[in-house]
């Protein structure tokens, strides 16, 4: 290996050692990294060809674990805000409808209380992805977070 390799790799080691350092127990994180470093290690150029030749299974894989609506807490604080001050549900029963379906690619494979169009719903989740504008932004939660 050349320097950099060296610098790299002492680099690597004290953020692995600074990060273990952040738990009371270093034994967990140190084995959940070895867990990791040994799968992404399988994570080649090569592996991810195979993948895709494969019908894509890697980014299935990954569609399917990483689901595409989430309730974020903006979100939330909208429904409730509304509930509560308008008496209107409706984007309750929006959030409810989409949080329990996260994966769902085409709004047609959901069917629920929700009788809006696929376009509607396509629209809704759209919305819903969105991250936060900086004035709807949630700095404290009733949990503290």
């Amino acid at each position: 290996g050349t320097g950099s390799d060296n610098a790299d790799t002492k680099d690597i080691e004290t953020t692995k050692s600074a990060w273990t350092q952040l738990f009371e127990d270093s034994q967990a994180p140190e084995a959940w990294l070895k867990t990791w470093e040994e799968r992404i290690k399988g994570n080649t150029e090569a592996s991810r060809k195979t993948a895709v030749d494969n019908n894509n299974n890697w980014q299935e894989t990954m569609r399917t674990s990483n689901p595409e609506i989430i309730p974020r807490n903006h979100n939330i604080e909208h429904v409730i805000a509304e509930a509560v001050n308008a008496e209107d549900y409706a984007p309750f029963e929006e959030l409810l409808e989409a949080v329990c379906h996260p994966f769902a690619d085409n709004p047609a494979d959901i069917k629920g209380k929700n009788k809006n169009s696929d376009s509607a719903n396509t629209a809704i989740r759209q919305r819903l992805m969105q991250p936060p504008e900086p004035h709807e932004e949630v700095t404290m939660t009733f949990c503290g977070t």
